[in-house]
């Protein structure tokens, strides 16, 4: 799915993506929740708009991308914010003003969010975000699997993913390093895994393609594992024994509900 809505970004003579501007993203991030909250009231009173972080440019040499101030229930984000990224962290941080308060649930809310949405911008920055997720699970798990799965990918997500590292290099430093053992204290204070908790969402999304897949007669078991990551990435995925061992072990059992 990746695949399909990079190839409908615009995009500039290098390749770059070429989005509209932050209030707009803004706008279309705050649209997705009431649409997602007429399908569940749960999702409903997100806050009104997304407003941009003063000091963005340090905010990124801090690695912090966005925040939600609950005394005041602001959501605001980062305007150095990856392009491809910048949605989904508008959608993570309203989650957060929905009182969803762990990262890995503001993470999947935020992929529900974007999936809702009809607007491709939003719908690719999910997907994008989702990739990048559950392929830094893989690589974890199975390299050479995920090493499968990049190959899969169209060209125009493998840009954007060089493109995203290499942006994001730009801010690395001690003062990110420091500000994130912070930041990973600071949520470990909360009974979460630190900044680890932002990737867990892999379990969610998992479980969330897998009901899906049930809901509608779908795979069996054993082709549901590759055909997950083939829905991600929009390629076609090999076979592989850590795929498989998903449905062995159901990721709705490893997720906390939400």
């Amino acid at each position: 799915m990746a695949s399909l809505y990079a190839a409908q970004m615009e995009r500039d003579e290098a390749g770059d993506l070429a989005l509209p501007e932050f209030a707009r993203q803004s706008e279309l991030a705050v649209e997705s929740y009431e649409l997602l909250a007429a399908t569940n009231d749960r999702f409903s009173g997100a806050a009104s708009t997304v407003k941009p972080l003063l000091l963005s440019e340090g905010f990124g040499y801090l690695g912090i991308t966005g925040v939600y101030v609950c005394l005041t229930g602001e959501s605001s984000v980062s305007r150095a914010e990856y392009p491809a990224s910048l949605s989904f962290t508008m959608c993570h941080e309203l989650a957060h003003s929905l009182a969803f308060a762990a990262e890995d649930e503001a993470n999947f809310c935020a992929f529900l969010a974007c999936e809702q949405s009809p607007s491709p911008i939003l719908r690719y920055s999910g997907y994008y975000n989702a990739f990048v997720y559950c392929y830094n699970a893989l690589h974890k798990a199975d390299p050479a699997a995920a090493q499968t799965l990049w190959q899969a990918c169209s060209e125009e997500v493998l840009h954007d993913c060089r493109v995203h590292v290499a942006y994001n290099q730009q801010y690395e430093g001690k003062v990110q390093d420091a500000a994130q053992k912070v930041n990973d204290t600071y949520l470990k204070a909360f009974h979460e895994e630190g900044v680890q908790s932002y990737g867990l969402v892999a379990d969610y999304l998992i479980a969330h393609y897998l009901a899906l897949e049930t809901e509608t007669g779908g795979c069996s078991a054993p082709q549901r594992c590759w055909a997950f990551w083939a829905w991600f990435c929009g390629g076609t995925c090999c076979k592989t024994a850590w795929t498989r061992r998903i449905c062995s072990c159901p990721a709705a059992a490893r997720s906390r509900p939400f």
